[in-house]
């Protein structure tokens, strides 16, 4: 019920040029494993294995992963262009 309340309130909030740039991805399980072993890999890069099997463990313990994308449109003005184009809209 929250989750879905917050999509929502995303959905209706203001944007620039009322683009509504904004894609919501609910992940399945083969791709939540992907993830979390990719960050595991880079997470162990950095600081170890260790961490790296602790971050993999705590990552994969998360009940769900709702991804947020934005697709740029490029015949769009970006808001580099028209700073103001928000507060106008």
């Amino acid at each position: 019920e929250a989750l879905h309340r917050a999509i929502i309130a995303a959905t209706l909030a203001p944007n620039h040029k009322r683009t509504e740039p904004w894609r919501f991805h609910l992940l399945g399980a083969e791709a939540i494993e992907r993830i979390c072993k990719l960050n595991a890999e880079i997470v162990t890069e950095k600081k170890g294995e260790a961490a790296g099997k602790k971050k993999l463990d705590r990552w994969l313990q998360m009940p769900g992963w709702l991804v947020v994308t934005c697709q740029n449109d490029p015949s769009s003005p970006s808001m580099d262009e028209d700073p103001a184009g928000l507060a106008r809209e």
